[in-house]
């Protein structure tokens, strides 16, 4: 159950998604507490902070001051800022039991939780990436906390996720004749003009990628099992690869 806590007693997070201060939408929330006619606590959702293990000083609190720290934030910076701005010296906080990974992890805003503001590309990327790197959370893991697939968190990764209006694609010049094939209509394939090398074939290359994507459902166990011996710019690249196949789609 939400309970008021001062702000003096509640330091920022070590680690936030949020990697940018959006001080527009601060002061929205600003508005929104000068217009509340009765004083009463106007937001609808409780900032959600974590219990110290023990009371911590620290330079500066959600009070925009230094103290001492009984809780840490784990959402709600926006809030408390404009909270801070205005005056106020509380907010109405749930108080949850959490770890570092978990505490970083519940700071995603997602349908069942509330969303308070969307996070932008650079923010999923960071938190993405941080749970990945500071806490060793595996990618299938991370996709099901966030309810994306994996490809999007392949795009994401790569920059590659949609973060706006799409520019149109530029018409691609053909440099040779495309002859029909005769494994389908829609299958393109290019030749030889000079009598040299041959020319790229697109339909070989996925093919081959076929075969390998077929030899990884076999033997999975022994590929995962030899990948640290390998170059780890195979992964790197094959993992970028992946990414801009499937963000030109």
């Amino acid at each position: 159950m939400a309970k008021m806590l001062k702000l003096s007693a509640i330091k920022a997070p070590a680690l936030y998604i949020r990697q940018d201060v959006d001080m527009a939408h601060v002061q929205d929330l600003r508005d929104v507490l000068t217009a509340n006619p009765d004083k009463a606590y106007p937001f609808h959702d409780p900032i959600m902070v974590r219990k110290l293990p023990k009371p911590e000083k620290v330079k500066s609190t959600m009070a925009n001051k230094a103290g001492t720290a009984e809780y840490e934030l784990i959402r709600g910076l926006n809030r408390c800022m404009a909270l801070a701005n205005e005056k106020w010296t509380e907010a109405q906080a749930d108080i949850v039991e959490a770890g570092d990974a978990e505490a970083f992890a519940m700071q995603y805003d997602d349908g069942e939780t509330g969303t308070i503001k969307k996070h932008g590309l650079a923010d999923r990327n960071f938190y993405i990436r941080t749970l990945r790197d500071n806490f060793s959370w595996k990618l299938a893991d991370i996709a099901a906390r966030m309810k994306l697939t994996g490809a999007s968190i392949s795009r994401i990764l790569a920059d590659k996720q949609a973060a706006g209006p799409k520019k149109p694609r530029k018409k691609r010049r053909r440099a040779t004749p495309i002859s029909a094939s005769p494994v389908g209509a829609s299958e393109q394939t290019t030749t030889s003009t000079n009598g040299g090398t041959p020319a790229f074939v697109p339909s070989e290359f996925f093919a081959v990628l076929g075969e390998l994507v077929a030899a990884y459902s076999k033997q999975k166990d022994a590929v995962l099992g030899f990948i640290d011996k390998v170059d780890p710019n195979i992964v790197a690249n094959a993992e970028t690869m992946v990414a801009e196949m499937l963000g030109n789609r």
